[in-house]
């Protein structure tokens, strides 16, 4: 409901984190113009749980979630304006299951600047698109992973070159990937970045305030991104414990990408074919996560992020599975709600307007038909199911 002043007030049983426990209150937000204007308390029980929309930390708007890259990389080619219609598409979908914020973390191939700003004109125009931070292209060298779809570096001046074109198309992270795939003959990853290059990227980074990101799947990696604090480890399926103490020492973030992982482990079954790959990359993250559970005396670590590694291959967007798969390896509901909200707030350097219900911050809001943190392990496999409407900036977005 609004008043003439344009003021819509919402009566709710709240669910927030604040300093870093969770808080239970039942209020009416007053929200104006997208922002919460007011909290104020109230005795009544009301219809509806709320909590901070979601944040995903991992995700790619210009993958598809196909098997394969090439009809993504067609369109980009040659039919741009269909692939942001898509884009826009998949976007209101994952609004509509709770996630108001995505951190992008890089496309197949290099002419993408065009497309990214078509998504960030649609979200002017009053879509639904979610606030999200770009890496407008991923970096890596020769022998990487996916270093096809890259932006190759050949020197150290041309990462600083490539570093600065980033920065001036409004990119707000930039993801290195520096190492190889998965060697089946010794199931390595082999460390191909040179380690100038990678010290320069986390200098200039930090310098223009870009946030860095590594894919980093083998220990060697996962301990390079360690040695130079990096902001966050992607995956980190061979992470050990002592590495673990340390990410969390430093304040580095986590993503596991559970569920990109078991969609490829899934499609890889089906089709017969890469399933050694994709069984050791499943059973090393499982183990690795397992262990982040009780790392701290049986207590979990502490900054795990909610990146679910949409539109890479064989992984859809619009999921909330990520989240039930961490909650089934054993991670608590509020532990998963503290990385899927506050946690991602931070990481994207967004912590002063998401990821909190607090006057001042925007009007991004979960409604729930029961409590999540009431709701058992079995039932966060369909999680969205008891989301009955979602807010962005102050909107009900209608399914």
């Amino acid at each position: 409901m609004k008043d003439s002043a344009g003021v819509r007030t919402v009566p709710v049983d709240a669910i927030a984190f604040l300093q870093d426990n969770v808080a239970w209150n039942r209020v009416s937000f007053c929200i104006q113009d997208g922002k919460i204007l007011s909290c104020e308390s109230r005795n009544d029980p009301a219809q509806f749980f709320v909590t901070p929309g979601f944040v995903n930390c991992h995700m790619h708007w210009l993958m598809l979630g196909e098997p394969t890259l090439e009809r993504e990389i067609e369109l980009m080619k040659n039919r741009p304006d269909e692939m942001i219609d898509i884009m826009v598409e998949n976007a209101r979908s994952t609004v509509l299951k709770g996630i108001t914020a995505c951190c992008d973390k890089g496309p197949p191939g290099l002419e993408t600047h065009r497309i990214y700003q078509g998504l960030r004109t649609a979200k002017s125009c009053g879509l639904p698109v979610p606030k999200t931070l770009v890496s407008t292209w991923t970096i890596s060298v020769d022998g990487a992973f996916a270093s096809p779809l890259s932006r190759r570096v050949y020197s150290q001046n041309e990462l600083e070159q490539v570093i600065r074109e980033l920065h001036e198309t409004g990119a707000g992270i930039m993801k290195i990937i520096p190492e190889s795939g998965l060697r089946l003959a010794q199931f390595t990853y082999d460390w191909v970045f040179p380690e100038a290059y990678f010290a320069v990227a986390r200098e200039m980074t930090a310098r223009l305030g870009l946030i860095l990101a590594i894919h980093a799947k083998g220990p060697e990696s996962i301990g390079m991104g360690l040695k130079y604090s990096v902001d966050c480890i992607e995956h980190a399926t061979e992470a050990s414990v002592t590495q673990l103490k340390e990410m969390q020492g430093k304040g580095i973030y986590l993503s596991p990408t559970l569920e990109g992982l078991w969609c490829r482990l899934n499609y890889a079954t089906s089709a017969g074919s890469g399933v050694a790959t994709a069984a050791f990359e499943w059973g090393n993250a499982t183990q690795m996560f397992r262990n982040a559970v009780v790392l701290n005396d049986g207590k979990p670590f502490t900054h795990f992020l909610f990146g679910s590694d949409a539109g890479s291959a064989s992984t859809p967007h619009a999921s909330l599975r990520e989240l039930y798969l961490m909650r089934k390896l054993g991670l608590p509901a509020e532990d998963c709600l503290r990385a899927a909200m506050v946690n991602g707030a931070r990481f994207m350097r967004l912590h002063g307007s998401i990821g909190q219900l607090t006057p001042g911050y925007c009007a991004d809001m979960i409604f729930w038909r029961r409590n999540p943190l009431e709701l058992d392990v079995a039932d966060w496999e369909h999680l969205d199911q008891y989301i009955a409407a979602v807010m962005l900036d102050g909107n009900l977005i209608e399914p």
